[in-house]
């Protein structure tokens, strides 16, 4: 494709099929309204059509364009992002599900840039850029990526606090309405005993590998009155997971599992864990966040 022209405002694109009730948009919602629009010319480009939620409204509603590329083939979608000049194209999938990395492999952009969706190099030519910050791409680790690295100064990784926070505290005196509405969450809502010290992992399970789950099972057994909070994500999990800890000499009242919650109500629950024990494989990433919100420590 043909270049587009520099002068007047930058023209930033960013493609993500996970513009709805999708983590990325819990965590990315605020970014994009917030670009200078004297500076930036903001498009937004759909992989997935609107799921129904509040994100995707809201998410469609605050930038100056929104596009829609699901009735459109790689060829006719890229087409239509070179048309609009953008200068920057930011890929928000990289390798995950809804990805279409197809479009980006056409180059209709001037740069391309990897950000948020997926932690490791894409290793592909047509990527010329990668979101990061030194913590989580080290020096000595540089080698590793074909990209070359756009370092932020502190975490490359966003969170938009003003709808995590609302969840968690208390509606302000003077809206009686919402202070009637809102109450905190117990343990008894999940049958969780108030005299326990809880371990909690809410991460899909497929993060969860033999050792680390060892490591908690040898805790539990040194810990007294503790048990382990999962949840059943996917449901399919429970049985084997269950029968992993019976193996590691666990009783089945120390392994607790409850059904993966709407957003509001899984922010929540977070502060009714003692300690977040994190999967050392793959980590909790927006559901680090959202334990940190409720309050609870996190190892």
């Amino acid at each position: 494709f043909k270049r587009s022209k520099s002068g007047g405002r930058i023209r930033i694109g960013y493609v993500s099929s996970d513009f709805g009730n999708h983590p990325l948009s819990h965590l990315m919602q605020s970014v994009f309204a917030l670009h200078d629009t004297r500076l930036f010319e903001v498009h937004l480009y759909a992989l997935s059509n609107h799921d129904g939620s509040c994100w995707r409204t809201r998410i469609e509603g605050s930038v100056e364009h929104f596009h829609n590329l699901t009735a459109l083939d790689a060829g006719a979608a890229a087409k239509l992002i070179n048309s609009h000049g953008i200068q920057i194209l930011i890929n928000l999938n990289g390798y995950t599900k809804g990805a279409r990395n197809e479009i980006f492999a056409l180059h209709p952009a001037c740069l391309q840039v990897s950000y948020m969706g997926f932690c490791g190099t894409l290793g592909a030519d047509y990527i010329e850029y990668m979101i990061a910050d030194p913590r989580v791409i080290p020096p000595e680790e540089r080698r590793h990526y074909t990209e070359s690295i756009v370092f932020m100064p502190h975490s490359y990784f966003v969170n938009d606090h003003r709808q995590s926070a609302r969840y968690v505290l208390p509606p302000p005196p003077e809206d009686e309405e919402a202070q009637a509405r809102w109450a905190p969450s117990t343990r008894a809502q999940y049958g969780v005993p108030d005299d326990a010290f809880v371990f909690g992992n809410f991460n899909q399970l497929y993060k969860l590998d033999p050792e680390t789950f060892e490591t908690w099972c040898n805790i539990l057994k040194r810990v007294p009155n503790s048990l382990l909070w999962l949840l059943r994500f996917p449901p399919a999990g429970e049985k084997n997971i269950r029968a992993a800890a019976r193996s590691h000499g666990i009783r089945d009242e120390q392994i607790h599992f409850t059904d993966v919650s709407p957003k509001d109500e899984h922010i929540r629950r977070g502060h009714l864990v003692d300690l977040f024990v994190d999967t050392p494989c793959c980590n909790a990433h927006t559901t680090g966040c959202d334990i940190l919100w409720g309050g609870t420590p996190m190892l």
